[in-house]
């Protein structure tokens, strides 16, 4: 599974099927129940492990519910960036996914969700202690976020 086949898959009304997520990435090597912010019923997700070098380390989920993709996200132990303050303080409210992804490269770690017109998404980007987070709603930045570890001692 590579990186542009996970963003290939679309959420929502009109999203990506489990039959054509399931042709694309195989096997799942986990299956489980879960819940989706703003979905009435439980969501069935899959887990996949095995990825190529532009997922590589990552661990790729979607959830389905009645059959259609309406959430997707992944976490990669071998992705690294360093967020500079100035990077992250530029990096103002209302910013597009798209042109924060531009000004800092591929997170870390993602996770999507789209239930009916409310589509929410939140990136993170990590470097040993430090890690910073942005949380859109409808493709606009609406809360970002900075956490070092090391200075919780």
């Amino acid at each position: 599974m590579t990186l542009s086949q996970y963003n290939s898959v679309k959420l929502g009304d009109n999203g990506t099927t489990k039959k054509q997520v399931k042709k694309m990435f195989g096997k799942a090597t986990i299956e489980t129940e879960t819940e989706v912010p703003g979905a009435t019923k439980k969501a069935t997700q899959y887990s996949w492990n095995k990825v190529a070098s532009s997922l590589k380390g990552a661990t790729v989920n979607v959830d389905f519910i009645d059959g259609v993709a309406v959430g997707k996200g992944y976490v990669s132990a071998s992705i690294s960036h360093k967020i500079s303050d100035a990077k992250y303080k530029a990096v103002q409210t209302g910013t597009t996914v798209k042109d924060v992804k531009k000004q800092l490269g591929t997170p870390e770690g993602e996770s999507i969700s789209k239930i009916g017109s409310m589509n929410a998404q939140d990136l993170s980007y990590v470097q040993g202690t430090k890690s910073v987070s942005f949380s859109f709603m409808n493709d606009k930045l609406v809360t970002k976020s900075k956490t070092d570890l090391s200075e919780s001692n």
